[in-house]
């Protein structure tokens, strides 16, 4: 639901078989089998009311991130249980500034899951403006925000479309990422929204299907960059008036508008039993695997290593064998440091906490690799960087304490890299290597007995989380110093006021020009951001990867606040058509807090 771009999706194509004047599926498409599955989780909206006890209702107008023009109220209008049935109503009323009231409910902190058949039957409204949604949020959304919390919408539908959406949310390399599809393809024109059909997603480890009425329309796989889809994720339902995906010319003509739900259901197979329920508390069955813990100081690796080969350099193969460890088998190491290197991208932190970096590694040679815990911007951000070194036959045991600076909130990825030559050690290109790496984990430090005494400073109201000193034990040599005192009151609340006011601005660019065959651009902002101390600029060779602001061509930091500034790159040379975002940074206690990125702008070619 939080879409603040134009979605671009990819489509299952289908065999339409329209019978008399109802409408069915091709023979041909596939079905999802409902056996192995057990209902674990359900609301029948039985009653006259809300159940409370597993629902949230939401109320707020800020729009839902998307520009929508409804206010969201706990009223019996617009969230009403009766004969059976939840009716989540739209009115044409104006509160809160609004000129709409609907309703939005969620199971945040009280029912959060992880992989299964999610389900609910539902009747949808149909008019110019509407945007009725069942979604889910990662249950981390309030620590890490969207969309690095990964979104799953399992059922969107606008305006008077005669078909269904369902798309993934996730954090890529540098940006916000999706897919999904539609079901235009897979239904007949005939097909009635407004009536009852049941919308849901198969969910696995490895894979998402979206379905109606049992279904498939789409399907993707949870690798990469997905990590998110392999955390719990709590339910929401909504109907939102108007917004960036529907417009905003909204049909009056007939509110009252209804979305109404038969039943919400989660049915999960042996294997796949888990219910993070209030206050992280684990329901827990016979038979099944442990939910995840829920102390947050203490987070285990939950995405696999990925291994990257730069094969115009090197050459080799590698096998990542569970969360905790890979095999890598190189033929020829080449020279360079970062050819060769294993990866987990979206590691989970909580800034302000230390962790504990470790793995087991085996080398066939004797071998220098360098071991790195870094941020979006790996320089800036490089919370761990270190050099080891690898004695042939010996396993080495890595133990490192890494410290997350407290106003950090971007991706964090762990790295080691195993190219040739690292740290002034000399060898042949042709050297092949084999190395496997076990018990790899970055956890939070439990141990209370080992804590040091906090230091005799007054305490800080806006902060409920001590500072805790590190412990003799602790070599801090290549990491961020701890802080030994608390800052003061007024410090940390000047610091949340900078965060606050650095977030909510968003630059604005009047002009971008580059001389043809020229490999430096010119860009000129309408003003300068005031509080900013410099800007991040990235260039997109697509108008498609400019709006989705992903796979950008330059990405570059400009370390001084002025109204206009340039960047040279080779790339540009020979680009005829390139397109510019740009975004404002301040840095605060080292760490860049970011502005909102800018529009993107189309670089006029002189």
């Amino acid at each position: 639901m939080n879409k603040t771009i134009i979605k671009f999706t990819s489509y299952v194509s289908a065999i339409l078989l329209i019978i008399t004047c109802s409408w069915t599926f091709s023979p041909g498409l596939k079905e999802a089998k409902a056996d192995d599955y057990e209902v674990v989780w359900e609301d029948n909206f039985d009653g006259n009311s809300l159940n409370r006890n597993i629902w949230n209702v939401e109320v707020n107008g800020n729009g839902g991130g998307n520009q929508e023009l409804q206010f969201y109220c706990d009223t019996k209008d617009n969230i009403d249980v009766s004969n059976g049935t939840l009716k989540i109503r739209g009115y044409k009323r104006s509160y809160g500034g609004k000129g709409y009231t609907s309703g939005r409910i969620n199971t945040q902190g009280k029912a959060e899951f992880r992989y299964g058949k999610i389900e609910a039957r539902m009747k949808l409204p149909s008019f110019r403006g509407s945007w009725p949604a069942f979604w889910m949020l990662g249950g981390n959304h309030k620590d890490i925000g969207w969309p690095r919390c990964g979104e799953i919408d399992i059922m969107e539908a606008i305006n008077t479309e005669k078909f269904t959406h369902g798309a993934l949310h996730w954090f890529g390399e540098s940006s916000q990422e999706d897919s999904g599809g539609d079901t235009s393809k897979l239904v007949s024109s005939d097909f009635d929204r407004t009536a009852w059909h049941t919308y849901a997603i198969e969910w696995t480890e490895n894979r998402m299907n979206f379905m109606v009425d049992d279904q498939v329309f789409f399907s993707d796989t949870l690798g990469g960059y997905k990590g998110e889809f392999r955390k719990e994720q709590f339910i929401i339902l909504n109907l939102a008036i108007g917004g960036q995906w529907p417009g905003f010319s909204i049909d009056d003509s007939n509110f009252p508008q209804t979305m109404e739900i038969d039943y919400v259901r989660v049915s999960q197979k042996n294997s796949e039993k888990n219910i993070i329920t209030g206050s992280g508390v684990t329901e827990k069955r016979p038979n099944l695997i442990p939910a995840e813990t829920v102390n947050r100081n203490s987070l285990e690796l939950k995405n696999r290593w990925s291994l990257y080969f730069n094969k115009t350099v090197v050459q080799g193969t590698g096998v990542s064998n569970d969360y905790s460890g890979y095999t890598a088998n190189i033929s020829y190491l080449g020279i360079t440091p970062k050819a060769i290197r294993a990866y987990i991208n979206g590691v989970d932190y909580i800034p302000g906490e230390t962790y504990k970096c470790s793995f087991d590694i085996t080398s066939s040679i004797d071998k220098n690799l360098t071991v790195k815990v870094v941020g979006e911007d790996a320089i800036e951000d490089a919370f761990l960087n270190q050099n080891v070194s690898v004695q042939k036959g010996y396993t080495y045991h890595f133990s490192k304490d890494v410290y997350i600076d407290k106003y950090y909130d971007g991706r964090l990825d762990f790295i080691i890299e195993m190219g040739g030559r690292i740290a002034g050690e000399y060898m042949e290109p042709n050297t092949s290597l084999d190395l496997e790496l076990k018990n790899a984990s970055f956890l939070g430090k439990v141990d209370k007995s080992k804590e040091a005494p906090q230091p005799t400073t007054p305490k800080v109201t806006t902060s409920s989380k001590p500072t805790v000193l590190p412990t003799e034990e602790t070599d801090n040599s290549s990491v961020k110093p701890i802080e030994t005192t608390l800052p003061s009151a007024k410090t940390s609340t000047n610091n949340s006021k900078l965060i606050n006011q650095i977030k909510k601005t968003k630059p604005s660019i009047k002009k971008a020009i580059k001389k043809k065959s020229a490999k430096k651009i010119k860009v000129t902002l309408k003003k300068k951001v005031a509080i900013a101390d410099g800007y991040q600029v990235r260039i997109y060779k697509t108008k498609k990867n400019a709006k989705k602001n992903t796979n950008a061509l330059v990405n570059k930091i400009i370390s001084k606040n002025k109204v206009s500034f340039s960047i040279t790159h080779k790339s540009l040379k020979k680009r005829k058509k390139v397109f510019v975002r740009v975004r404002a940074y301040k840095t605060i206690d080292n760490s860049k807090k970011f502005s909102n990125w800018s529009n993107y702008k189309r670089i006029n070619i002189l």
